[in-house]
C-alpha cells in the first residue's frame, strides 16, 4: 500500500519537543492463513510501514535540551499478529 501521511502538528510537554510533516507513507504485509476445523481458521501476520516525520525541539533546563534544533526521521512500525475466526 502507499499513500499520502497527514500528521497533525503535534507538542509534547510544554511545547519543546513538537512533531509534525505530512509526506509519502508505504505499508507492506504478508500473512499465512489456515482452516484448523470445518467452521474454525487460524491466520498469522506481519506488516511493515513506514512514514516520515520532522522532530522539532525547543531549549528546556528540566529535559537538558539547550540547543533548538529539527530534524527529519524516518518511523518505520513492524507489526506481528495472530486471528481466530469461525467461518461459515
Amino acid at each position: 500500500l502507499a499513500g499520502y501521511s497527514y500528521i497533525l502538528d503535534r507538542s509534547i510537554g510544554r511545547d519543546e519537543i513538537k512533531l509534525g510533516n505530512n509526506g509519502f507513507a508505504w505499508s507492506a504485509g504478508v500473512s499465512v492463513g489456515y482452516v484448523l476445523k470445518r467452521n474454525f481458521g487460524a491466520r498469522l501476520f506481519c506488516d511493515y510501514s513506514s512514514t516520515s516525520t520532522s522532530l522539532g525541539l525547543s531549549p528546556s533546563t528540566e529535559l537538558g535540551i539547550m540547543d533548538i534544533s529539527s530534524k527529519n526521521r524516518t518511523i518505520h512500525a513492524l507489526t506481528w499478529g495472530a486471528t481466530a475466526s469461525i467461518l461459515f
